[in-house]
């Protein structure tokens, strides 16, 4: 039993304009994902304070900073903190404590961030300590 395929221009021509839609339709939703507000944070803990003389060198801060890598502006309401007791709390997202922190120094909230800027805050972590 043979069988035989005729392809002709018309089919391969429908098969490349499938190919191409799909591509668009990929870029379209790559372009969705990346729009928008994209925001970086890091959080770095056991910070000691240099230059000024009115904080005790002795103090420990935890400096935390966002990043806006996106392409639209957003708002930073607040600055949450969990604390988990061990990974097993960390990853079924269970913390021993938590709470808000008010107004980390010396970043004021709620705060406007433009794309491309870069907002920084200290906790004092001293005080966390007693809450811990």
């Amino acid at each position: 039993m043979h069988v035989k395929f005729n392809i002709g221009l018309t089919d391969l021509l429908a098969v490349w304009g499938a190919f191409v839609a799909t591509l668009v339709l990929l870029w379209d939703i790559f372009k969705w994902k990346k729009t928008g507000p994209q925001i970086i944070f890091t959080a770095l803990p056991n910070m000691c304070m240099y230059g000024d003389p009115n904080i005790s060198k002795d103090k420990t801060f935890i400096s935390t900073k966002a990043a806006n890598k996106g392409d639209h502006p957003t708002t930073i309401t607040n600055l949450g903190i969990r604390y988990y007791s061990n990974y097993i709390c960390r990853l079924f997202r269970k913390p021993n404590w938590q709470g808000v922190i008010a107004n980390p120094l010396p970043g004021r909230l709620p705060h406007k961030l433009e794309p491309g800027e870069v907002w920084c805050g200290l906790i004092d972590q001293d005080e966390l300590k007693d809450e811990v």
